[in-house]
């Protein structure tokens, strides 16, 4: 779905407003519309899609066993450097030992009875070299039948010879196969590289992979000089993907330093699970996987860390552009304020258009408009208005910036505030160089208030986050939660916040295998210390909440991912938190699922939920009543959106 799409908004401006009070008056009596202007400007454009993915090495080896045996000795650890053909693995190499030599002395064999068999064959040669002279000197020695016995006799030894040379054959190849299956039992380095992965230790039994590779893997041998980030683009937008396309790219493990790489792969083919390959059927959201080779990667990155791609598919120097926010989509039916068209049937097909609102002579009026590519905020306006215009957008969709207390250091925030922020500061000394990840960030966020906190890569959006769940402390500034200054805090008391305060929604569900959402449910219950009745009647209710009724007794090999998801948040607010934190809750969901556990959280802010959520999709972020951009460490917009 294209983002033009998903966000819809109106028009307005200090006389517009009149305008609308007029419209609002006639219809609902009761108050009028706030709204804001905005120039048409032009400004540079940069259009990107953003997927998620692991690190990977461009070449990597799995090193498994081709034969079944103990391993007695391994000379590498994890982590260690290898030049190829370096010794690796020793597999107990006892019974191929043995294997070898009875295949030897089975050869051996052979070839004394391919000996004596040729020996027999020169010896029937002979014998029937002379019964044909004699028959032919003179036909009344040798009988018929005699010649006929001396030919069967030669046929046979030559045919025994054969058979005894072929047994030399069978021997000699048998030896071969033991004295390769000997050799398999001694692992060298097929390439020079790390040892990313070391799958067993001595004293286990090294087995061969029939079905599966990871079965008889031993270790993997990695070739860490050229780094790839492996991500999955969804259909609508791989077909924006090209090769040489710049990526920038975030890795988990490195959260203050984005990284420069290029596109070098777009899979022709989607990504199938087990399942869809197994069926042949796919009902699920399908990705491409696209391959990202990082220009500088660092020299202590791993394979397999989790990374972020932001991969840019256009861009537009100094383009006429728009507010994404003051694109609107109507039907064809105008204000009070704009002439109505002719009723033709054209305009009766029609029945939707996208435009803005243009104030103009004091009046707003709808001006359909096409856009083009979309970048963070702005779309490019490729027809249908000029520059200099002013634009206008409702209340209902983007107001302006909300009204904030006027806190200064020695305030105490008001009672309505759960969170405050007040010139926090966030720094990381990364190899000698200061990083500044935060630089001086006020943020308030009333009581049962949705927002969505955005950002492009290296923004400063984690580090927020983690300051914000009480994770990590400021370099400098103030942090306030539900009128208690934690920013001084130590890390027990801290972490008694987090458990208390703070409900925690991640990415990748964090949830105990082989317990059943229930217990799963419980968890921080148990940690905080509650009787197992008392824990038992509130884990029920927050499954309750997220309508997990029927699926308590269930595990998590047992539930969708959208399921697992629920069973997160209802662990998260197990406690009655102060505020759900939700860190790209959707990351690991289709699109269809996504909406549903979006539809939960809409669902938990009507019932007076306060909820923070970090994502980098528009579409996610559409659901939120209000967004924060951050930028460069800084607050770039502050936004209220559709409720």
């Amino acid at each position: 779905m294209s983002k033009r799409s998903k966000v819809l908004v109106g028009a307005g401006a200090a006389v517009l407003i009149v305008a609308i009070v007029a419209i609002s008056a006639g219809a609902r009596r009761d108050r009028g519309q706030e709204v804001r202007f905005e120039t048409v400007g032009r400004r540079d454009l940069v259009a990107a899609v953003t997927a998620s993915g692991k690190i990977q090495p461009k070449k990597k080896v799995d090193v498994s066993a081709d034969i079944t045996g103990r391993i007695t000795r391994i000379a590498v650890r994890e982590g260690d450097f290898v030049k190829e053909g370096q010794f690796l693995i020793q597999i107990d190499p006892t019974i191929y030992q043995a294997n070898l030599q009875q295949a030897a002395a089975n050869m051996a064999s052979a070839q004394a009875a391919a000996v004596q068999a040729k020996a027999n064959l020169d010896q029937s040669e002979r014998a029937l070299r002379r019964t044909k002279d004699l028959r032919t000197q003179s036909p009344n020695l040798i009988s018929q039948e005699q010649l006929e016995q001396a030919q069967t006799a030669f046929d046979i030894a030559e045919a025994n010879l054969n058979a005894a040379q072929h047994q030399v054959e069978q021997g000699r190849a048998a030896a071969q196969s033991a004295r390769d299956n000997l050799r398999k039992t001694t692992l060298i380095a097929p390439m020079t590289g790390r040892v990313t992965r070391l799958a067993v230790e001595e004293g286990e039994v090294a087995v061969p992979s029939t079905f599966s590779k990871d079965i008889g893997l031993l270790l993997t041998v990695s070739d860490l000089s050229v780094i790839q980030a492996k991500v999955k683009v969804d259909e609508t937008d791989v077909v924006r993907v090209h090769l040489g396309d710049s990526v920038e790219v975030s890795i988990d493990a490195f959260p203050d330093t984005v990284f420069i790489g290029r596109v070098t792969k777009v899979s022709n083919s989607s990504v199938r699970d087990a399942t869809s390959a197994a069926t042949g059927q796919n009902d699920r959201a399908v990705d491409y996987e696209v391959e990202i080779t990082l220009d500088k990667p660092p020299t202590d990155i791993r394979p397999d860390l989790s990374a972020t791609a932001r991969i840019v598919t256009d861009t537009r120097t100094q383009a006429l552009s728009i507010p994404i926010i003051a694109l609107t989509v109507r039907e064809n039916k105008p204000g009070p304020t704009e002439s109505r068209p002719a009723d033709t049937a054209s305009a009766r097909k029609k029945k939707e258009t996208e435009g803005v609102f243009v104030v103009k002579d004091g009046a707003a009026n709808f001006r359909q408009v096409r856009v083009g590519i979309a970048g963070d905020e702005y779309f490019e306006l490729t027809g249908g208005y000029e520059a200099g215009g002013r634009l206008g957008e409702e209340e209902g969709h983007a107001m302006t910036a909300p009204a904030l207390q006027a806190f200064r250091t020695g305030d105490t925030p008001l009672p309505d505030i759960v969170i405050l922020t007040h010139k926090l500061t966030r720094e990381y000394d990364m190899g000698g160089e200061v990083v500044r990840a935060l630089q001086g960030v006020s943020l308030q966020i009333k009581k049962n208030e949705y927002v969505a906190v955005m950002g492009p890569s290296g923004s400063g959006k984690s580090t927020l986050m983690n300051l914000i769940g009480c994770l990590d402390t400021p370099t400098s500034g103030e942090y306030w939660l539900n009128a208690q200054k934690v920013s001084d805090l130590d890390d027990d008391a801290l972490a008694r916040i987090r458990n208390k305060e703070i409900g925690f929604v991640f990415q990748t569900f964090n949830l105990l295998p082989r317990a059943t959402a229930l217990h799963n449910v419980e968890l921080p219950l148990i940690y905080a210390g509650h009787g197992a009745r008392e824990r038992r009647a509130q884990a029920v209710r927050a499954l309750e909440r997220v309508g997990l009724a029927d699926r308590m007794e269930h595990r998590p090999n047992e539930l969708s991912g959208g399921q697992r998801q629920r069973v997160a948040i209802a662990r998260a607010l197990v406690n009655q938190p102060s505020i759900l934190l939700a860190d790209e809750p959707t990351g690991n969901l289709d699109s269809t699922t996504s909406g549903e556990i979006m539809h939960v959280f809409a669902e938990l802010h009507r019932q007076g939920q306060t909820i923070v959520m970090v994502t980098h999709e528009h579409d996610i972020a559409a659901h939120a009543a209000r967004v924060v951009t951050l930028r460069d460490g800084l607050i770039a917009t502050d936004q209220r959106q559709a409720a």
